[in-house]
């Protein structure tokens, strides 16, 4: 049996080969390059997840979270969500004294590098904190502990941001749950990339605000805060949306949108091709746990 089916085919040895090869490559490329940029170290574990999906039996970079049945109505649904609701804080924060104008002085060279920024820096955390490891977990563990789990890592990960809060750690706790329940229920990682790039795309390009505590360049319009206490605490803050009060009834009424029928729901031809995995690795776990890799199963004479 082929030695890649056998390492994959467990979700811990699975885990394992895959943290060691992204540590070793990494550990390679910061030696050999220090200043190596966010965006390319997420490129490379981005390499190692699929790479380490195609070695599975019946696998592929599709079972990772790619599918193209359904892409555009995942991606539909999680950029109106992110989108949307950042528009609900805008109009609260207006509502709360804020002055909302455009900015101006950014050029289109300038506005595509920056939206191309945030949809890396997007696609990189959710291939991280919902990628193979993830999977792994949800494999064995199920979606409770593997959902509160990952998102309790994912708040962390955020900790040494600037201008972090309580409010915000259990904000970005909570953003963690709605985007593992949105791979979850669709076991595709389009909904999560979509509402996390249009909810930092949308901080940023329509109300100025910092994204997750670090402000980037110049916006398409801002958003000017009034010297109001009540505004820190219910609106934003200088860590962002995230830093409010609003921010988390927003986040929760999405964890209840993601859980209404029809809204986040797995293509068919995923649901068959991850089936068709599971069923091959499962023969493969078989033949590995049975003496000499053959059927534990009497013959008429008695022999296994």
């Amino acid at each position: 049996m082929n030695i890649r089916y056998r390492l994959t085919a467990f979700w811990y040895t699975r885990t394992l080969l895959f943290l060691l090869c992204s540590a070793g490559v990494l550990a390679a490329v910061l030696i050999l390059y220090p200043y190596t940029e966010q965006e390319w170290l997420y490129a490379i574990i981005l390499a190692v997840s699929l790479a380490t999906e195609q070695a599975r039996k019946e696998g592929g970079y599709v079972l990772l979270g790619f599918p193209a049945q359904w892409m555009v109505r995942h991606v539909g649904y999680g950029l109106a969500l992110g989108v949307g609701m950042i528009g609900l804080v805008g109009a609260a924060a207006v509502l709360f004294g804020a002055q909302w104008h455009a900015a101006g002085g950014i050029s289109t060279s300038a506005l595509l590098g920056d939206m191309a920024i945030l949809a890396i820096l997007a696609a990189g955390e959710e291939i991280v904190f919902r990628g193979v490891v993830f999977q792994a977990l949800y494999e064995r563990f199920g979606a409770a502990i593997t959902v509160v789990l990952t998102s309790f890592v994912f708040a962390l990960a955020h900790v040494p941001n600037p201008g972090i809060t309580i409010v915000a750690v259990v904000n970005i706790f909570l953003a963690g749950v709605l985007f593992s329940l949105m791979y979850t229920s669709t076991r595709a990682l389009w909904m999560p990339w979509a509402f996390h790039f249009g909810w930092n795309a949308a901080q940023h390009f329509l109300l100025g605000s910092p994204v997750s505590g670090y402000s980037m360049g110049t916006p398409l319009f801002e958003l000017i805060a009034p010297n109001s206490e009540l505004y820190r605490i219910f609106i934003a803050d200088a860590f962002g949306a995230e830093g409010g009060l609003l921010a988390t009834v927003l986040l929760l009424v999405g964890l209840g949108v993601v859980l209404l029928p029809k809204v986040a729901q797995p293509a068919p031809e995923l649901a068959a091709r991850l089936f068709k995995r599971q069923y091959a690795e499962s023969a493969v776990r078989y033949t590995l746990r049975v003496p000499w890799g053959r059927p534990a199963v009497e013959t008429p004479s008695g022999t296994a």
